[in-house]
């Protein structure tokens, strides 16, 4: 009778503490949804408030010119990022409809926004992961573990290289538009802003709305840039992993197999618009903020003769 109350005894406790576990890690679980929520609620009230500061710091010139050109009666009221209407909307109740459909619209477009930006580096990094178990799948594999177990391996990394390779050539020829986008627009963008932000003075509306795009503009193209740098690096790890496999001790089957698995990786998966072309990597990015910086220097020469 003891034997038996002393076994439900542990039973309880065991089921106690798995339900103490348990309930610990939905608390975590919680904890990470609650601490994603709030970095999301974070960068969406830095980036209204940059809105609202770049609001208060109204510019004389635009008020001037609401005054002047568009002969509008309250030329001090401005609205960030609000475009040419056909009514003046610095007349009441126009003003305040005008500015609540502008947050919202704002609002609404914000998630899309941070998905444009994300969703290329998301993507690269689930198939830089593949790449990467590849190539510890690779150098997991051992003369060890018997010849008809290190064949079976290497057929099973090869059908799943061959895979990733036929993900990452789609992902690429899908986002090869984008990247040539990219690459013709952003050093001249880059050049004009960094021209608009010599001219005017530090804290007006003008020079913080273009810092502001330049940095963020900057931002993505890195981030962009790295990831087509990475890449191509993990894809070349897969053929370094199968020389280091101790594959001179395996049968010649085994070592063909891998030695088609090397030439294959040697030629790595390059984002980029065509083959050799304008490749998303660091060096690319070096490349086109100097020749941002030779445009801007240009488009001074031409400004300072002109004057």
């Amino acid at each position: 009778m003891r034997a038996d109350e002393s076994e439900r005894e542990g039973v309880g406790e065991g089921v106690g503490k798995g339900e103490e576990e348990e309930e610990e890690e939905e608390e975590e679980e919680e904890e990470e949804v609650e601490e994603e929520k709030e970095e999301e609620i974070m960068m969406a009230v830095s980036f209204f408030g940059i809105v609202i500061v770049t609001e208060n710091f109204v510019d004389s010139r635009i008020v001037e010119a609401n005054m002047k050109i568009f002969n509008r009666r309250n030329p001090e009221r401005m609205i960030g990022w609000m475009p040419w209407v056909p009514f003046d909307y610095t007349v009441s109740p126009y003003y305040e409809i005008c500015r609540v459909c502008m947050y919202a619209t704002m609002i609404m477009l914000y998630p899309f926004g941070v998905i444009r930006l994300s969703l290329m580096p998301i993507l690269l990094l689930l198939v830089i992961g593949q790449f990467e178990s590849i190539s510890l799948k690779i150098s997991g594999i051992s003369f060890n573990q018997g010849a008809h177990k290190v064949e079976e391996n290497i057929k099973d990394v090869i059908k799943l290289h061959q895979e990733i390779l036929l993900i990452s050539k789609n992902l690429v020829e899908f986002f090869r538009p984008i990247i040539l986008l990219k690459a013709i627009f952003t050093f001249w963008m880059f050049a004009v802003l960094m021209v608009v932000i010599t001219e005017e003075p530090i804290g007006s509306a003008i020079f913080i709305n273009c810092a502001f795009c330049l940095l963020c503009s900057g931002y993505e193209l890195l981030v962009d840039c790295w990831s087509g740098e990475l890449l191509a690096r993990k894809s070349e790890k897969v053929g370094v992993a199968a020389y280091y496999c101790q594959w001179e001790r395996m049968s010649n089957r085994v070592r063909r197999n891998l030695v088609m698995l090397t030439l294959r990786a040697q030629k790595p998966i390059q984002l980029d618009v065509r083959p050799y072309l304008i490749p998303m990597s660091l060096q690319t990015y070096v490349q086109i903020m100097k020749a941002s910086y030779s445009c801007y220097a240009l488009l001074l020469t031409i400004k300072a003769e002109k004057h």
